[in-house]
């Protein structure tokens, strides 16, 4: 059986990571991200917009996501994921300038209280598993077609 190479892209690491590292499995996000996966299956590739935390986790400005739009691009292109998926509104914001189709996951933050809403969460977790179980994305294509459960496929 060959598996789907998932790519998640998030903002950058937290400050609250033992290391600068992309992805670490200690923290909040990522545990709450790792029950939304439960029942996908892939190999999961993790990036972020930025590569360092920010002061005090503050979000990332749109200057800061410009300034990483090549090198977030040379990423995609080495990996080439079957999927991309978007944690959070900058990550969402850093696909659509380099026109990938992504799906918009929120994201997975402690502080983020739309996810507090177990409904929404379950829809937002249906919405991804419908996306993943989809054709393959063809890399450089931007044209979306929309999902049946959920709008946030772009």
């Amino acid at each position: 059986m060959k598996y789907n190479t998932i790519l998640f892209v998030g903002s950058n690491p937290s400050s609250s990571s033992p290391e600068e590292v992309v992805f670490h499995s200690s923290t909040m996000s990522s545990k709450r991200l790792m029950t939304w996966l439960k029942n996908i299956q892939g190999v999961f590739i993790y990036i972020n917009v930025l590569n360092s935390p920010t002061e005090n986790n503050r979000p990332i400005k749109n200057s800061e996501i410009i300034l990483n739009i090549e090198r977030l691009k040379s990423d995609i292109d080495g990996i080439k994921p079957n999927k991309i998926v978007a944690l959070g509104k900058t990550a969402g914001t850093a696909l659509e300038i380099i026109e990938v189709e992504h799906y918009k996951m929120p994201h997975p933050s402690g502080r983020n209280r739309e996810l507090n809403d177990e409904e929404y969460v379950k829809e937002m977790v249906k919405g991804l598993e419908n996306y993943i179980s989809r054709p393959n994305l063809t890399l450089g294509s931007h044209e979306a077609s929309s999902l049946e459960s959920s709008d946030n496929c772009v």
